[in-house]
């Protein structure tokens, strides 16, 4: 059988133990990484150049990148 101190030792250890655990599960929440965004230039968009711009970001939107969500497309004009 363990004394009283040895009790009291125990369970200052356990309820370390159980804040710690707590306190970490608590955080690994926080850290979420934010979605990638590519940046992609075109530098000419107007005139004939427009049709390839339009199926280039048409193309895009078929593999998955959403225009502001996860790319934005830097244009001159």
């Amino acid at each position: 059988m363990l004394n009283n101190n040895s009790q009291n030792k125990i369970r200052s250890i356990l309820t370390i133990l159980t804040l710690t655990t707590l306190f970490t599960l608590l955080l690994s929440g926080c850290g979420a990484a934010k979605p990638k965004v590519y940046r992609v230039g075109i530098l000419l968009v107007s005139g004939a150049f427009a049709p390839i711009s339009d199926g280039f970001k048409a193309q895009m939107t078929k593999l998955g990148y959403i225009e502001g969500q996860n790319i934005v497309y830097d244009s001159l004009e």
